[in-house]
């Protein structure tokens, strides 16, 4: 990979989860980068020529003063490295190193394919998806290999009640596939995940998925726990929490606030192939929907800032009619 794509990539490692316009900046950062490398690379070659040339000039001249000649030999290498040396300042004003936003947001999206083009061998893939509460975008690494080295491939695993989650592991171990380098820290605290956390988290996803409102109170969480202590739950639960697996949200209940488990950022980046049969894809913007109304008629679901992007400006007395069905939606 060229240079700006292993700076991004690196970066991007580091950070787990990130929104696009977070992920903007650091691209921004790689483009100043690049140019002072590149720069830096020019001032070099510049260096050697202005060397050469002194070399030459006292080959010829033998009569100058030694002492003379070696002053104005440094008085020219540091003139000409301050006409050459870069500073990120004057880089930032340089549109042709930073473009403007929107042409900066095209270019960025290029380079995830190119990048992804490199690590889909590796089974790693940058993905993108939105938050279903704000439709902000997100960006994460995910491990595409399904297997128990990753805490969504021991949730899909479990999902498949004639395949033992242990004879498979065993299998992996034997192909050497768990012994493979891993990409990106989050592929190896997953495999920290034990299996009764895992079987505890599915549970719980089944459970959001399945609710009207796609959230579940933390004590309805709790009770899923069959095969570790409440204790220990609880402390999972802000484990995922932390990881961006699940997220808390409030409910306000009789006048108190009553706190409540959704599906997090992660979840929809790694978990889209369970998601895909367990639920269904808002019909306008076609992403994974757990917490959306759902059409009277058909039961396809809209995401709320899909809705509010689809009817806001539409006057109070027009009817909403369904993307899918064109009934009336309610």
């Amino acid at each position: 990979m060229e240079f700006e794509h292993q700076l991004f990539l690196q970066a991007l490692m580091s950070l787990d989860v990130i929104k696009e316009v977070e992920l903007l900046k650091i691209y921004r950062k790689v483009l100043i980068q690049k140019a002072c490398y590149e720069s830096d690379l020019g001032n070099n070659e510049a260096i050697l020529v202005e060397k050469e040339k002194e070399n030459s000039n006292d080959l010829s001249d033998e009569d100058e003063d030694e002492e003379e000649d070696e002053k104005t030999s440094n008085k020219n290498k540091n003139k000409n490295k301050n006409n050459h040396k870069p500073n990120e300042q004057s880089f930032v004003k340089d549109l042709k190193y930073v473009p403007e936003k929107e042409e900066m947001k095209d270019s960025m999206y290029q380079l995830i394919e190119i990048i992804n083009t490199h690590v889909m061998d590796l089974f790693f893939l940058i993905k993108t998806t939105r938050c279903p509460e704000t439709g902000e975008r997100y960006f994460g690494i995910i491990n595409t290999k399904r297997d128990t080295n990753t805490l969504s491939g021991k949730v899909q695993a479990l999902s498949q009640p004639e395949t033992s989650l242990e004879r498979r592991k065993s299998s992996l171990k034997s192909k050497g596939i768990l012994n493979v380098k891993q990409l990106s820290e989050d592929s190896k605290r997953s495999y920290s995940y034990a299996i009764e956390e895992a079987m505890f988290f599915k549970k719980v996803i089944d459970e959001i998925v399945q609710s009207e409102e796609g959230e579940i109170f933390e004590n309805q969480a709790l009770n899923l726990a069959t095969k570790m202590t409440k204790l220990r739950a609880h402390k999972f639960i802000y484990r995922l929490v932390k990881e961006k697996w699940l997220q808390f949200s409030t409910q306000t209940i009789q006048g108190e606030d009553v706190q409540c488990l959704i599906l997090g950022i992660r979840s929809y980046l790694d978990l889209e192939e369970y998601l895909d049969r367990i639920t269904k894809r808002c019909v306008v913007c076609e992403q994974i929907c757990v917490k959306g109304k759902r059409c009277s008629n058909c039961a396809d679901p809209i995401h709320p800032y899909c809705s509010q992007k689809l009817w806001g400006d539409l006057p109070s007395n027009q009817t909403k009619n369904c993307p899918n069905c064109r009934e009336e939606f309610d």
